[in-house]
């Protein structure tokens, strides 16, 4: 006869585990759900400043590589 053993954890059942961990650890908002903390003012500007060369990094790239002949 087969010994039967439990089957791995899911990804899914990880992750519930995971959210169910962080949830009783009292991140959590009034509405149930965990919540980020905001983003500082600097922190925003970095990212935006980040996001536009990036932008023009990508403009610059397709301007030199894709030229109209």
């Amino acid at each position: 006869m087969t010994e039967l053993r439990p089957l791995p954890k899911s990804k899914v059942a990880v992750i519930v585990d995971n959210m169910s961990n962080n949830m009783s650890a009292g991140n959590v908002s009034s509405s149930g759900q965990c919540c980020k903390c905001p983003k500082t003012k600097e922190q925003q500007r970095i990212e935006d400043e980040e996001r536009q060369f990036q932008i023009e990094f990508e403009n610059f790239l397709q301007d030199t590589l894709y030229r109209k002949g």
